[in-house]
């Protein structure tokens, strides 16, 4: 692992005092509020990595913070809202239900395993609201909300998480894509083994199904951390959950 470049260390003695804080580059990617995520993220959107913008103002690209360079981009009249002062001082990207998405083309075909961390707050529970989404056809998948469950669909019958969220409340949620063996974890607690199909994905999208057609989201997201693997959700879960103050 590569730490690019420390801060505030006056001798070689305090190397061993090191705190995330003082770190600004690990394998490439910007630590943000001391959160780093685990393994090799294939894309990393964090609300505090958007610079310029003021509360209220449009959000046209959402930045990934991997070297990936796999940013979010929104047309004029879909982009979703830049928020401050959300959750533990940190602002958040709010989507209001109607038309707002951003996606990102370049992602391109992946297949399962698929790992998505989301940290965020939903208004209403309505038509099965997308968090994220891609491809299409067979091969779409999507994270959503319905009447405050949690699930996932790729190809298959839609899966959910047995407990429920809260409208409003701010939320972590892992999914894991994997054939018969897929989850969603709901705030740490985990569901059963589901089967939501088979299949690759393609691209990637934030709010909405894929194209910006349907199942809009309305609510807060603040991160989202997408990988290829089966990626192990315990470093993750704590360190969001740290974070966001949840």
């Amino acid at each position: 692992m590569a730490i690019e470049k420390i801060n505030n260390i006056s001798s070689p003695e305090e190397i061993n005092s090191i705190a995330y804080a003082d770190i600004a580059k690990i394998d490439g990617i910007e630590v943000v509020h001391g959160f780093v995520p685990s393994g090799t993220p294939l894309a990393w959107y964090s609300a505090d990595s958007i610079t310029g913008l003021s509360d209220g103002d449009p959000v046209s690209t959402w930045p990934d913070r991997t070297a990936n360079g796999f940013d979010l981009t929104a047309a004029t009249t879909d982009r979703p809202t830049y928020k401050t002062g959300i959750q533990n001082t940190l602002p958040a990207v709010r989507f209001d239900g109607t038309d707002n998405w951003m996606m990102n083309l370049s992602v391109g075909v992946r297949s399962q395993p698929i790992t998505v961390f989301i940290v965020y707050s939903q208004i209403v529970y309505a038509n099965y609201a997308t968090m994220v989404s891609g491809g299409n056809g067979s091969a779409n998948f999507y994270m959503y909300n319905h009447i405050g469950q949690s699930g996932i669909r790729l190809a298959g019958p839609d899966e959910v998480l047995t407990d429920k969220s809260h409208p409003e409340t701010m939320s972590y949620v892992t999914a894991r894509w994997s054939g018969a063996t897929s989850f969603v974890r709901l705030n740490g607690v985990q569901s059963a083994a589901v089967d939501p199909g088979t299949g690759d994905i393609t691209n990637f999208m934030i709010g909405a199904v894929t194209g910006g057609s349907s199942r809009f989201f309305r609510g807060d997201i603040c991160e989202v951390i997408m990988y290829v693997g089966a990626e192990d959700p315990t470093a993750n879960e704590a360190g969001l959950a740290a974070k966001w103050g949840l």
